[in-house]
């Protein structure tokens, strides 16, 4: 499987960890997988982390903005911070990810840096 979920119980935080290529249907098992845990936990904080993926997505323009759009509709509670982290820099299909689902009203922001990105979600 191309990802890795996992729950930091003593900063009530889940961590989502793509590794490689995966499709538009792995990551929206992945995304399925975060939301149950986070319904489960009453988690509220997710770090998505993408270093590692590669290219996050092989798929068209329409299959990242379908992804984006579930982000923001979908299985999530509403207050749900994600914080996605590329260590490895801007990355096109992840910066159009959460533009879209920045748009539809969710909370969402990019980080170069995983610390960075925790200092944002314990805000």
């Amino acid at each position: 499987m191309p990802y890795h979920l996992s729950q930091i119980d003593k900063d009530a935080l889940m961590r989502l960890r793509f590794s490689g290529e995966s499709s538009l249907r792995e990551n929206e098992e992945a995304r399925s997988a975060a939301a149950e845990l986070s319904e489960i936990t009453g988690y509220r904080r997710l770090i998505v982390d993408v270093t590692e993926a590669g290219s996050f997505m092989s798929g068209s323009t329409l299959d990242l903005f379908k992804f984006g759009t579930e982000f923001a509709k979908g299985q999530f509670p509403r207050k749900v911070k994600i914080a996605a982290v590329n260590e490895n820099g801007p990355q096109r299909d992840i910066e159009f990810i959460v533009n879209v689902a920045n748009n539809r009203g969710f909370t969402i922001e990019l980080f170069n840096d995983v610390d960075e990105a925790w200092r944002w979600l314990q805000q």
